[in-house]
């Protein structure tokens, strides 16, 4: 029963050649490393053991296909946004700092 289900998997393999993987863009890292689009998501190939199927793929794939290699876009950076203390006024926390206190039963004058 066993050998039938090897044999099985022994000809859809000759039926069906692999087809060699479409990565698109293609970003290199300082470091050797790739980073592709997986499952719509960034997704980040090292060359270190574990990752050596993946990573000469995609290796072939970017020396075949040198225009859709480019190194790692530097990340945006975050929007500045003002500690909170500097988003509300003296006396709006003053304000809020006593009903929160009031609510919950301390009597501190601020």
């Amino acid at each position: 029963m066993e050998e039938d289900y090897i044999e099985q998997e022994k000809i859809i393999e000759e039926q069906e050649p692999e087809e060699p993987i479409d990565y698109g863009q293609v970003y290199s890292r300082p470091d050797g490393s790739f980073v592709i689009t997986k499952n719509e998501m960034p997704y980040h190939v090292p060359n270190i053991p574990g990752y050596e199927e993946e990573y000469a793929d995609v290796l072939a794939y970017v020396q075949e296909h040198p225009e859709m290699l480019s190194p790692e876009p530097e990340p945006e950076p975050e929007p500045y946004e003002p500690p909170p203390e500097q988003k509300y006024s003296d006396s709006e926390i003053r304000e809020f700092t006593t009903g929160l206190m009031e609510g919950l039963g301390y009597e501190q004058s601020i």
